[in-house]
């Protein structure tokens, strides 16, 4: 071990390291932070452990964080899993893409692309990896590592449960900590990761690793001059050595002593000290390749140097000679960041910004990453030179998607000392007040909209400026004051057609939003016909998207989505930002869920979800929208893993929507204390966002089944009813009728026979309209080819109950055997029951009854069926010898059918985006699943796992159910929810 510093061994204590690698060697995860001052042994740690991975057969990728990176999102992990160059593997070529910048136009407004979703990419690598083999995934320097980079390190963390992955990471402790990687260092501890805090070595450790060193025992003085090193094993070696060249060394009778007067150099100077035997020449490039890095191009350091190749790489080889540098892919490296930190130390201060804007400007001729470019320009002197003025002019639009927060500091720089009539100031100023938009800071885009509204006046770009004003309040969650701006604009603004018309296109969106349904329709009408004549697409596709979502509120489905499939075609046939599918696929999901078409729903909401993987990781509206569809479909356990999927991380949109579809769930479970966390989740946040709004019905929801299950049926009534009041019932009129029976029954139940009477009046005036007004076939029964998309059911649902007649009420059986929302179906059994149980019909009644429960029993609704059962019982209904079943909660026969697919799946050996695509679910929502599978089977790993699924004999479970079998090659599985039984 003699390339490791001595005493480091027994400071750690070697045997668990083996045991740490050893551990997910076996297919369980584990984690190793190793902390300590600069060259105390971390690095040096940090190869050992990866020496012992690899003796155990793992596959060891490392890299290390960069400070001139620390901005640049995913540049610190990129260095173990990705490449700014061209690369022979497929997948290391697409990270690479994204790390270079291609690929960024649609990422979303108001998220920096650490929070995009790129982080997707990465961590499906490392499934794929760990589905391959055991991995050791290194990393050095945290300190330095950008946020995004973090953030995919502590989603790994959470996933050490099921991977047969060493995550292994070392940081500095002084200066203190960042806090994300506080946040990393906390998240990886709760999984039970192990620190390594490394102290400095203690004198014998000292004597003895000078005496290695010399060959003799160090006297008083030089153990004095020691001290001055801290214990820190490179100093002390750097000043060995710088001492040993400079003579300064005498080695008497076995004693080696100093002939260096009492007041030694510190360890920066000893360092630096160590370089002097090489030329000024060399020193010099060595200062500049500092400025650089720890990792350099002889391309790059020739550019910004303005020397020739032959002589910069001439100084990079003496370097490489003395022990400075090590060559490796194609790049020089320092070999310790300890010697480069030390020359990049010794530049003074403004001779160091100076080299880092000549840097910037160099790089900008060559194809350094844009990203990494910007964070030099802004380390550098700042000015705005006309080179300056240039470049962020061609390269803004880039940098305010990838990196916009720094796009907006080098933007206000560059305009404060830019010349005053430097032309291009116009266009650097619309560059920042969008990049001021993407970066979420609505409110001074706006502001910065409007002072160059003010004092410039350009007709070619005043379009853009509009453009800005109009979305900023929009994004911000204020509708009424976007729809304000587009007014004035469209009335008021000489706007080109094509602006005209787009603006009128996204007018119609904030109409929908605002609930002004008819001035939305007649909005995205005329903006139709505007770009069907200019042939844009862009508007073309948000006036049909309006209209799909009008003609799906107003119940005439089959139009919507016939508008919806058009639009894609649109959006797919033309060069429209791929974004734009998201919403069209989810409306898609929205009207075949409608018409009964439980599978083609959730497909569509799967190809959306697909989308947005593509782009940016997730879109929680996917994940919610999924979590809708397998909601109604009776597949609660896959719609809680969409919603957990949908809230990770943290910070995400729609957390209300998202917590309170948990919470509903949660109470028809009979789980109130989860329920009451989930609604006091959603209650702490404000969501104002377009989606936002759009399901804030589910907050109403989740809030009147808690009243209900605390036994305050009339603050749940007066709740539902305040919910209408407050204009719910006009945005999502076409979901909320689902409602309307349960509004009825609390009415009831609560003695308020006038509300009762209320809503039954409402529903049945919008079962008799039907969306039939302009003659399109959408009447009562126009919902669809099979009635479900029709509101007679309901309505004779409402009136059956409120006149206690169950004649009146068995009007709907066809129309909810049809019906693709279970839980409501089952409803509607237990209130036939107990209207016919009222009328003494007690076989008819034990019949409902029966569906009710079975269904009640699939979705493991214990609170809705003990609430039947005792109903019943009181109107002397009893279900007899068939009681209450439900699933257990741990054990084989405790898993859905989803995560026995999902088991199966991994005993194969697939990674979880293979599993993901066989099942046509998310990478996040398997993780979700195998992390179900393995708490309830009580396994620590998919190792384990794997090895009790072929014990099963692939999992013949006592209720004879199997997880399904290998899938043959281009395949997919289906999962559907249990058939439920229809008597």
């Amino acid at each position: 071990m003699g390339d490791f510093p001595v005493g480091l061994l027994e400071r750690v204590e070697a045997a668990h390291l083996e045991r740490l690698v050893l551990e997910a060697s076996r297919g369980v995860g584990r984690a190793l932070l190793v902390e300590g001052e600069p060259g105390i042994g971390k690095s040096a740690l940090l190869d050992l452990t990866g020496m012992y991975a690899e003796r155990l057969g793992l596959r060891v990728l490392s890299g290390a964080a960069e400070e001139i990176e620390q901005r640049l999102p995913f540049a610190a992990i990129s260095t173990c899993l990705g490449s700014r160059t061209a690369t022979g593997d497929a997948h290391e070529a697409g990270v690479g893409a994204l790390i270079r910048g291609e690929g960024w136009a649609g990422a979303p407004l108001g998220v920096e692309a650490a929070d995009a979703g790129f982080a997707e990419s990465f961590l499906a690598q490392v499934d794929e990896l760990c589905a391959a083999g055991p991995l050791a995934l290194v990393l050095d320097d945290l300190h330095w590592a950008d946020q995004a980079s973090l953030r995919v390190l502590a989603e790994l963390g959470e996933s050490l449960g099921q991977l047969p992955l060493l995550l292994v990471g070392a940081y500095r402790t002084a200066p203190p900590r960042g806090q994300e990687l506080d946040r990393l260092r906390r998240a990886l501890l709760a999984q039970g990761a192990t620190v390594l805090p490394l102290e400095p070595l203690d004198d014998d450790t000292v004597r003895e690793l000078v005496t290695q060193m010399l060959g003799a025992s160090p006297g008083a003085g030089l153990l004095r001059l020691m001290k001055d090193a801290g214990g820190n094993p490179l100093y002390i070696t750097e000043l060995v050595d710088t001492l040993t060249a400079g003579d300064q060394i005498r080695i008497s009778h076995g004693t080696a002593e100093t002939t260096l007067a009492p007041d030694s150099p510190s360890p920066g100077a000893a360092v630096l000290h160590r370089l002097d035997f090489m030329s000024p020449d060399a020193l010099s490039v060595l200062r500049v390749a500092s400025v650089l890095g720890s990792a350099i191009t002889v391309e790059d350091l020739a550019a910004v140097a303005e020397r020739p190749v032959p002589d910069v790489l001439g100084a990079l080889l003496d370097a490489c000679d003395a022990g400075v540098l090590s060559e490796r892919g194609g790049r020089f490296w320092f070999r310790h960041t300890v010697v480069r930190q030390a020359l990049y130390d010794d530049l003074p201060m403004p001779l160091r910004a100076a080299l880092h804007l000549e840097a910037g400007l160099a790089l900008a001729g060559t194809s350094a990453a844009p990203e990494l470019i910007a964070e030099h320009l802004d380390l550098g002197t700042p000015s705005g030179s006309p080179r300056v003025v240039d470049w962020l002019a061609g390269h803004g639009e880039h940098l305010m998607v990838a990196v916009p927060k720094l796009t907006v500091e080098l933007l206000r720089r560059a305009l404060e000392y830019a010349d005053a009539a430097e032309p291009r100031r116009y266009r650097l100023r619309i560059l920042l007040a969008a990049a001021l938009l993407r970066s979420g800071r609505a409110a001074e885009a706006e502001d910065e909209a409007r002072q160059v509204l003010a004092h410039h006046h350009d007709r070619a770009t005043e379009g853009a400026i509009w453009w800005i004003l109009a979305r900023a309040p929009y994004l911000a969650g204020h509708p009424d004051l976007a729809w304000a701006e587009i007014e004035h604009a469209l009335s008021s603004v000489s706007l080109s057609r094509v602006e005209t018309v787009r603006l009128q296109a996204f007018g119609s969106v904030v109409l929908l939003t605002l609930g002004q349904l008819d001035r939305a329709e007649s909005t995205a009408r005329q903006a139709e016909r505007d770009a069907r004549e200019l042939g844009d697409v862009n508007a073309l596709s948000d006036a049909f998207q309006t209209l799909a979502v009008l003609h799906h509120l107003q119940r005439r489905t089959p139009e919507a989505l016939d508008l919806a499939d058009r639009a894609l075609r649109i959006a797919q046939e033309s060069d429209a930002p791929v974004d734009k599918r998201i919403p069209l696929h989810m409306i898609r999901g929205h009207c075949l869920l409608a018409l009964g078409r439980t599978q083609e729903a959730d497909d569509a909401m799967r190809a959306g979800q697909q989308v947005a993987k593509q782009l940016w990781d997730h879109v929680p509206l996917c994940d919610l929208s999924r979590a809708l569809v397998m909601f109604a479909d009776g597949r609660w356990d896959d719609a809680l893993a969409e919603i957990r999927a949908g809230l990770e991380p943290s910070g995400q949109s729609l957390p209300r929507a998202l917590h309170s579809l948990a919470a509903v769930i949660a109470v028809h479970r009979n789980d109130l204390a989860t329920a009451r966390h989930h609604l006091s989740e959603a209650g702490a946040v404000q969501d104002g966002s377009p989606d936002g709004r759009f399901y804030e019905f589910l907050v109403a929801w989740a809030g009147c089944l808690v009243d209900e299950a605390e036994g305050a049926p009339d603050r749940a009534l007066e709740r539902c009813l305040d919910s209408s009041r407050r204009g719910l019932a006009t945005v999502m009129r076409s979901v909320l009728a689902f409602f309307a029976p349960g509004a009825v029954s609390l009415a009831l139940s609560s003695g308020n026979t006038e509300a009762a009477r209320g809503v039954t009046a409402a529903i049945e005036s919008q079962a008799a309209d039907g969306g039939a007004d302009d003659g399109t076939g959408g009447g009562a029964d126009g919902g669809g080819d099979d009635g479900t998309d029709d509101l007679s059911g309901i309505a004779a649902h409402c009136r059956g109950m409120l006149d206690n007649d169950p004649d009146t009420l068995l009007e709907a059986a066809g129309y909810y055997d049809r019906f693709p929302w279970v839980l409501f179906r089952a409803r509607y059994y237990e209130d036939a029951a107990a209207t016919l149980a009222q009328a003494k019909r007690l076989s008819e009644a034990r019949v409902m009854l029966y569906r009710a429960m079975d269904v009640y029993a699939d979705l493991n609704a214990t609170w809705d069926a003990t609430r039947a059962a005792s109903r019943l019982r009181a109107l002397g209904v009893r279900r007899g010898h068939r009681g209450l079943r439900g699933r257990p909660s741990t054990g084989w026969d405790s898993l859905t059918d989803t995560e026995l697919a999902v088991a199966s799946l991994v005993a194969q050996g697939l990674s979880n985006p293979d599993v993901g695509a066989r099942l046509r679910i998310s990478r996040r929502t398997v993780q979700t699943h195998v992390s179900n599978i393995l708490s309830k089977l009580g396994l620590a790993s998919r190792v384990e796992l794997a090895t009790v699924v072929t014990a099963h004999g692939l999992a013949t479970s006592a209720r004879g159910r199997r997880p399904p079998g290998p899938a043959e090659e281009g395949s997919t599985y289906t999962v559907s929810g249990r058939g439920l039984p229809h008597r």
